[in-house]
């Protein structure tokens, strides 16, 4: 099991970029496909102690560009996928990255104390500019693509979603709980807007 201290508590995002990173460089081509980091949480208290997530690597592909598989199905092959037992993995989440665009991810957490509890959380933030080409930097494009999103957001919360904005850049995170595969409804808004 390896190690990773995290002494920055001011966002979840950050957390699992590392956790991300450090399991592409740290795992390369193993076949297993489930890993185990222990995470000492630091979150600037001193009894913050340690947590154990576990990551799905299967389910950590990035899907652009109209490649991107049917976003419903994709959610419940997410959501229905076998999680460890308590026994297993005390005190653990299983973190899925169900959809990830430039703009949008869409992550699925469950704990193995109660798996069929779910937690939605849909982070929104501006592409990195070294994704955009000068032309899209030079119109109207970002501005527009960023109205669609916030629309997207806007329905989110109107389906009862929470919203936190997270650091300095502003990552909007929404964020909700449900028990069971959420209706599919909620899936269709889930679905975030496609930009080209």
């Amino acid at each position: 099991m390896d190690e990773i201290s995290l002494c920055d508590g001011e966002c979840r995002r950050f957390n699992r970029e590392i956790l991300s990173e450090a399991g592409s460089s740290l795992l390369g081509a193993a076949p297993p496909r489930l890993h185990l980091f222990k995470v000492r949480l630091c979150m600037n208290k001193p009894d913050a102690g340690e947590d154990i997530v576990m990551v799905n690597k299967d389910h950590r592909r990035s899907f652009r560009n109209g490649a991107r598989p049917d976003f419903v199905s994709r959610f419940r092959e997410v959501a229905n996928s076998p999680t460890p037992s308590s026994d297993e993995m005390e005190s653990s989440q299983w973190i899925s990255v169900v959809l990830r665009t430039d703009w949008v991810e869409i992550l699925l957490v469950r704990t193995s104390a109660d798996p069929h509890h779910l937690s939605v959380e849909v982070e929104i933030s501006t592409p990195n500019t070294s994704s955009l080409d000068e032309q899209a930097l030079a119109t109207r494009k970002l501005p527009l693509d960023m109205i669609v999103h916030m629309e997207y957001l806007l329905k989110l919360l109107d389906e009862g979603f929470s919203l936190t904005v997270i650091g300095e850049e502003g990552l909007w995170l929404a964020s909700k709980d449900f028990c069971g595969t959420p209706s599919s409804e909620i899936l269709d808004i889930l679905v975030p807007p496609t930009v080209v």
